[in-house]
């Protein structure tokens, strides 16, 4: 009987380690199918730093910010990697644990995109593998257990005339083929948020002809076809699901609606429509972030926005750093009191604030002036998250800056 054991448990090993491919494929060799690539990490990105970062004062005097509660410490850079010949930008982050998913696109016509998995371990950051998508810009992302959900808008010319997608991919074991069959396409221009709640997925759809669809936990329709949202909306930026729903963020580019929008959601149907001001910013980056029942908003040309979901009411604004198109508020993360704002390439700002006020305080800003690539592209910090005093910013062409908070 224990030979027979030990027979079973040989095999059992043997089967895990073929299906979920445990040995990842190299640079060198690897995994293809169509137009998605799986390659092992590529330490050669990544730039190991130990660099003291200095807030800088809004004030007219400006100078240095020496009172902040603590000590910033820039300790990586990974730089952008390169897809069909074309160099990709860091547009969105998603932080699990102590591994960082990251997505990239590519500007104008285009559709070139990636996704890599990076891993923290105290100040050392690897890239354990990277994921590239010809034809496919990867614009969000969302983990539910051991997957990878990720959607985005793909090349009309080579998926016959479709835009909007999402796709998956399975964590413990990524397979270029299995990724290849999950996608699924939908309506609209492109998919701009995913999230889950019990067994089913919200996929917001931007731009015209836009709005949620739901899909079953097999990425099936719930109801009617892909082709068809099941809440029509256009222009929806981000979506996002919270303790009393699923919550949007919706705009009015390409909309016949006059102000801006954020949607509560149970189950198929809108139970609550809150107006906000009009953001316009087509095409822009808009994002919405749920702390207990305040939506914090990253509204692009409007800065960012607190809205009580429960009585209605925009709490404040915080207005951009200047007029510049170039500066505006493209997502936001919260901690605590503290705010940190993404705003393109002036940088990032940090805000002192607690929920329910009617005001926040500017701590002080990073200036991005100055910071280029390779090929004198000016970083832009176009998302940022913060989690367990690690603080990551999608940076544009500057890749992916990873910072690490400690106390004073």
């Amino acid at each position: 009987m224990k030979r027979q054991s030990i027979f079973f448990l040989i095999i059992s090993i043997i089967v895990t380690f073929l299906y979920f491919g445990c040995a990842l494929p190299t640079e060198e060799e690897p995994d293809i199918c169509e137009n998605v690539m799986i390659f092992s990490g590529n330490s050669d990105l990544i730039t190991d730093m130990d660099t003291p970062v200095l807030l800088e004062s809004e004030t007219p005097t400006r100078g240095y910010i020496t009172n902040f509660e603590y000590n910033i410490t820039q300790i990586s850079r990974i730089r952008p990697t390169t897809v069909n010949n074309h160099t990709v930008q860091a547009n969105d982050i998603l932080i699990s644990g102590t591994t960082s998913y990251v997505a990239y696109n590519t500007a104008g016509d285009i559709f070139d995109g990636a996704i890599q998995v990076i891993k923290k371990t105290g100040k050392k950051i690897t890239l354990e593998y990277e994921i590239q998508f010809r034809d496919m810009d990867i614009i969000c992302l969302s983990k539910q257990g051991d997957d990878l959900v990720f959607g985005g808008m793909a090349n009309p010319d080579v998926f016959d005339g479709k835009r909007s997608f999402i796709g998956k991919i399975n964590l413990r074991g990524p397979k270029s083929s299995r990724i290849v069959e999950s996608f699924v396409f939908l309506s609209s221009y492109a998919a701009t948020g995913v999230t889950k709640l019990d067994d089913q997925y919200y996929v917001s759809l931007g731009a015209a002809d836009g709005g949620i669809k739901i899909l079953d936990n097999n990425m099936g329709p719930v109801q009617g076809t892909l082709e068809t949202p099941d809440i029509l909306a256009d222009d929806i930026r981000d979506i996002e699901a919270y303790a009393s729903g699923i919550v949007v963020l919706v705009g009015t580019t390409d909309s016949e609606a006059t102000n801006g929008r954020i949607l509560i959601i149970k189950e198929d149907a809108v139970t609550k429509e809150i107006e906000i001001t009009d953001f316009d910013s087509p095409e822009a980056k808009a994002t919405i972030e749920v702390n207990d029942n305040y939506a914090y908003l990253g509204l692009s040309a409007k800065g960012f926005q607190v809205c009580d979901l429960t009585s209605e009411k925009i709490l404040f604004t915080f207005d951009n750093p200047d007029d510049s198109p170039l500066h505006v508020t493209n997502s936001i993360s919260y901690h605590e009191n503290l705010i940190f704002s993404a705003n393109g390439e002036y940088g990032f700002r940090v805000l002192d604030y607690t929920p329910s006020q009617t005001s926040a305080d500017i701590v002080g800003y990073f200036s991005f002036s100055g910071l280029t690539d390779e090929n004198e592209q000016n970083y832009s910090a176009n998302h940022i998250a913060y989690k367990s005093k690690c603080l990551i910013v999608a940076s544009g062409a500057g890749g992916v800056l990873y910072y690490e908070l400690s106390d004073k």
